[in-house]
């Protein structure tokens, strides 16, 4: 089991394949032609991109730490434990200075 608090994939312990879900990530952004994919840690200490997709563009690279307060989709989801949909963001005064939105063009 993991702990919640605590990085994952940040040791070596054969539970988890990296390449799996690398693999995963690309598969899921090719099916969907999305821009951008992401599986991104939350902690108390921030957001940490795990894994991104490896085809096309990304706004994020993998590993550094994103404070707390950045402004994510993941971050909404992470904060009210609920799914999030959102349909054409860019044109969303909620959501469209996101990087994913500006520098990507994630649109849902």
């Amino acid at each position: 089991m993991f702990e919640t608090d605590k990085w994952a994939f940040s040791g070596v312990d054969g539970q988890i394949s990296l390449h799996k879900w690398q693999k995963t990530m690309d598969l899921i952004t090719g099916l969907f032609s999305a821009p951008s994919g992401y599986i991104v840690q939350a902690t108390s200490k921030g957001y940490r991109v795990v894994i991104r997709n490896n085809e096309g563009g990304s706004s994020f690279e993998t590993n550094p730490i994103l404070p707390p307060q950045t402004p994510l989709f993941c971050r909404h989801v992470a904060e009210t434990n609920n799914i999030l949909y959102v349909n054409d963001a860019s044109n969303n005064d909620a959501w469209n200075t996101l990087p994913e939105v500006v520098e990507d063009g994630v649109e849902s």
